[in-house]
């Protein structure tokens, strides 16, 4: 991008009046070896169509899956649901969520950006396309109350995913009509530059999202930018950039994607209009989130047996809705905290256990998953096999959590053989519960429900939280197991009497 019409964006950011429009291909704007389409192959190849002539007839190269059984249609998509839901908080992700976009628009269901607002601190209103209509955007937005809106759904809505052709064809006749989202197309033409990054220009979709453009702007339609940041060979001519050229009136930069966000990264930096993260240590905890916030881990990968994990945390969710239910809670009013349970990941990696953490900054932290001889814990790679993860890795990286997030109390190990986890561990994070040997994963949820429900009650009181997980395996005829479990502090075995 020329250096006059870089600093025009510049300014039309600092009057928050630039519009940010993602692409697919942004989930990988870190990774320049891979592609979106590519990587959808690549996971289904792995994890639903194990024959690629299969995989090749459900799956068009622009990424829309074509089928005739429903069955097969929704057991796909519940598989691309669960793409999404691994994907990492990229660097890029993150820069592109301190500079003052007033407005994003995602045509990936993904919820990253979403993450990185709220790992930011800052204020977003997220909005979506639901297989039932578009949400409509709200009257205002700005550098401090950005709109973020996936245009295409969103990937814990399966419904809503525009993934096969049929979803396409009942979204563009939704889009069509002149009274969706008024709001919407107002927010649309009030801006004067436009930005579009992670698309691939041989895609005929991008024609579309140009077309709808174009045609949402009624107020001065010629009087605004379009830049799209392009990785391709300005020594090669192409037909689809002359089209756009020609009859979008859109520029394109070579630039490498990743390269061009963090050179606006650092020139709003130096302009100082970056958004600041907010530190959580800057006020006194009496004046912050008063909410005791609970984090859920979970693993079961493919080839080691299946762990109860969505029983698990339905009982910890049960519990806690019916203690913030309650009208007289057993504490007094100004002692007492509200509970949240953060939405659990089945399937969690070692590198989501450390970004998890930084994001929630939880006062809990449940691991389900299993264990292993040798102090390790298994978590899943990208592909759902095991990964494993030794206990002087796990040691470094909870000093590293420790030292940032000084409101982590507890962490309660439901794995087998994670005794000596909870031992060390706790000489980091004062309480830890851990398993002294292997224990049968149907006995980790009525402990899951003892706990928690006397936990709400009292948080202060983890020994007797932990008494009342025993008594409940007791009342579940698990009196044989209940010398499995075992509570640490501050480093010493606390002795249940």
């Amino acid at each position: 991008m020329d250096d006059k019409t870089f600093k025009y964006l510049l300014s039309q950011l600092e009057r928050n009046k630039c519009v940010l429009v993602l692409g697919p291909e942004f989930i990988n704007v870190d990774n320049t070896d891979a592609n979106y389409t590519g990587s959808i192959h690549d996971y289904l190849g792995e994890n639903k169509f194990k024959d690629a002539s299969q995989k090749n007839s459900y799956l068009s190269e622009d990424g829309f899956f074509y089928y005739d059984d429903p069955i097969e249609k929704f057991t796909a998509l519940d598989q691309i649901g669960e793409f999404y839901k691994r994907l990492p908080l990229t660097s890029s992700f993150q820069k592109v969520a301190e500079i003052p976009f007033h407005m994003i628009i995602s045509l990936s269901p993904d919820d990253l950006i979403v993450q990185a607002y709220e790992a930011l601190g800052k204020k977003c209103t997220f909005c979506t396309y639901k297989s039932n209509g578009f949400e409509e955007a709200p009257s205002i937005t700005g550098k401090d109350a950005t709109l973020i809106y996936n245009l295409f759904g969103q990937y814990n809505d399966s419904e809503s995913l525009v993934f096969t052709f049929d979803d396409l064809f009942k979204f563009l006749n939704k889009i069509f009509q002149d009274s969706v989202f008024p709001k919407f197309r107002e927010h649309i033409n009030a801006a004067t530059s436009f930005l579009f990054v992670g698309f691939s220009y041989d895609k005929w979709y991008l024609k579309l999202i140009f077309f709808l453009l174009k045609k949402f702007r009624t107020i001065d339609p010629q009087n605004y930018t379009k830049n799209a940041i392009f990785n391709y060979d300005t020594n090669s001519p192409n037909p689809n950039v002359e089209f756009y050229k020609s009859n979008f009136d859109l520029k394109f930069s070579p630039e490498k994607e990743k390269d061009f966000i963090s050179k606006l990264y650092d020139s709003c930096k130096e302009r100082g209009i970056l958004t600041e993260k907010k530190d959580s240590q800057a006020a006194p905890s009496d004046a912050t989130d008063k909410r005791y916030k609970i984090l859920f881990l979970g693993s079961s990968p493919e080839g080691k047996m299946p762990l109860k994990l969505w029983e698990e945390y339905n009982k910890i969710q049960s519990s806690l809705e019916e203690y913030n239910s309650k009208t007289k809670p057993l504490l007094p009013l100004e002692q007492r905290r509200d509970f949240f349970l953060n939405d659990a990941v089945y399937a969690t990696t070692i590198s989501q256990l450390m970004q998890k953490i930084n994001q929630q900054t939880p006062q809990l932290i449940y691991l389900s998953m299993h264990g292993s001889d040798g102090d390790k814990l298994i978590f899943s790679d990208v592909s759902d096999n095991p990964e494993y993860l030794g206990l002087q890795d796990l040691l470094s990286k909870m000093k590293l959590l420790a030292q940032k997030h000084h409101d982590i109390e507890c962490i309660v190990f439901s794995s087998c053989q994670s005794e000596e986890q909870a031992k060390k561990i706790s000489t980091i994070i004062p309480y830890c519960v851990g398993m002294k040997e292997a224990i049968d994963p149907k006995a980790c949820v009525p402990f899951a429900e003892g706990f928690f429900s006397q936990l709400y009650n009292d948080p202060g009181d983890i020994k007797y939280a932990f008494q009342m997980g025993l008594e409940s395996m007791k009342d579940n005829k698990l009196d044989s197991l209940i010398n499995i479990p075992v509570l640490y502090y501050n480093g010493e075995l606390v002795n249940i009497v």
